[in-house]
């Protein structure tokens, strides 16, 4: 998909609309779990009526959050994976082929490629950032540090009234969740196969529940 450059109105409806935002290094112990709290949350999200999901395309969280919601769409078709990306020549500086290859995979399934500038510069990041937190209604987070981009964009988040399910916090998300719907958390999500991630998606355990 060669996607668009950024245009001034939405691509979607901002209240059926969700993005993502975490750190880019994540723990190879903690991807299970990571994996286990974006099913759930994904999967709730689409029962309280969201259906199109939006992601950055950064290496580490944005996209494991973007292959959990290509996971979903097995179950649940109409959903949409919209990736916003800061600019054309994102992955000019990557290295790792492994990030390389999940990359071109993600852009050539997402329904929606978009892109905040055509090269990068200095403000292309906060550009994304900014364009995901004005046009969603929910923002799913995995934030495990008060300083940095990810805690900046919360923050804005926050700011603009935006609702945040921060997946390090159980309780918070547990507690997020409910204000989001008046339905009980699903005791039990079906194990969904990732495109590209190896990590399997186990049975939640109670403690998430």
């Amino acid at each position: 998909m060669n996607g668009v450059t950024k245009m001034d109105k939405p691509v979607f409806e901002k209240s059926i609309s969700v993005c993502f935002s975490g750190h880019r290094k994540i723990p190879s112990d903690r991807t299970d779990n990571l994996c286990e709290k974006l099913d759930a949350a994904i999967e709730q999200l689409i029962k309280n009526g969201k259906s199109v999901f939006m992601a950055g395309g950064a290496i580490g969280f944005d996209t494991i959050a973007a292959f959990r919601v290509l996971a979903a769409k097995e179950k649940y078709p109409d959903i949409k994976l919209v990736l916003v990306l800061p600019c054309r020549d994102q992955t000019d500086r990557w290295t790792s082929l492994k990030s390389l290859n999940e990359y071109k995979i993600l852009k050539d399934n997402a329904d929606k490629v978009l892109y905040m500038k055509d090269f990068y510069d200095v403000t292309c990041m906060k550009e994304r950032n900014k364009y995901m937190v004005d046009n969603s209604s929910c923002w799913v987070a995995y934030l495990t540090s008060a300083s940095g981009g990810t805690a900046g964009t919360v923050k804005y988040a926050e700011k603009c009234g935006v609702p945040v399910i921060n997946l390090k916090k159980l309780p918070l998300l547990q507690s997020s969740l409910r204000k989001l719907s008046t339905e009980t958390m699903p005791r039990l999500i079906s194990p969904q196969k990732s495109l590209c991630l190896s990590a399997p998606t186990p049975h939640l355990p109670t403690s998430f529940v």
